[in-house]
């Protein structure tokens, strides 16, 4: 059984991942910490697993064994690394991190820890690109020169009547949350 800490619910697909795991046999869901404690202890209430403030608690805890980090964008590099250095495997929601210097940092610390790192890009296994791959490793459309694919939302779109789109307001903010540590 891996034994999992949900890394704040910040991000619209943290509910998804939750699921996701609790529909897993191998697979639970047994701690949650966030940024903002209350939206934390709500979840984890939800969840009816342990909420706990302190991040390095979280990643130092010995019957943790991996993480979902749902944070925002801007504290994927301090929170992956640190989740590294405490030998947990992790899984994270795209964007990787704000810079390729941060994306180098991450990947040189995962590697020296010996831990799993995946990036969700759910696109990959998605059969319309699967498709396209083949038919690119065929032959089927003669030879390229540019390739382009394109998946978008409208989340951030304000529709009439409304405010702000369906992506949380989080979502434009631009401050970046600092960890506390």
């Amino acid at each position: 059984m891996i034994k999992v800490a949900m890394l704040s619910r910040w991000h619209v697909h943290a509910d998804d991942y939750a699921r996701d795991i609790a529909e897993n046999e191998n697979v639970a869901i047994q701690m949650v910490w966030d940024e903002e404690p209350a939206r934390g202890k709500e979840w984890a209430n939800e969840l009816g697993v342990a909420f706990e403030a302190d991040l390095d608690t979280v990643l130092s805890h010995p019957e943790i064994d991996a993480v979902v980090v749902n944070t925002p964008t801007a504290m994927h590099k301090d929170i992956i690394i640190a989740a590294a250095e405490n030998k947990k495997h992790i899984f994270t929601e795209k964007v990787l991190a704000l810079t390729v210097e941060d994306c180098k940092a991450i990947y040189d610390v995962i590697e020296a820890n010996g831990v799993e790192l995946m990036v969700s890009l759910p696109r990959l296994t998605d059969k319309n690109y699967q498709h396209a791959e083949k038919a690119m490793e065929k032959g089927w459309i003669g030879k390229l020169t540019t390739f382009r694919c394109r998946f978008a939302h409208n989340g951030g779109v304000v529709q009439p009547g409304q405010t702000h789109g369906w992506l949380p307001e989080r979502f434009l903010r631009k401050t970046r949350p600092v960890v506390e540590r």
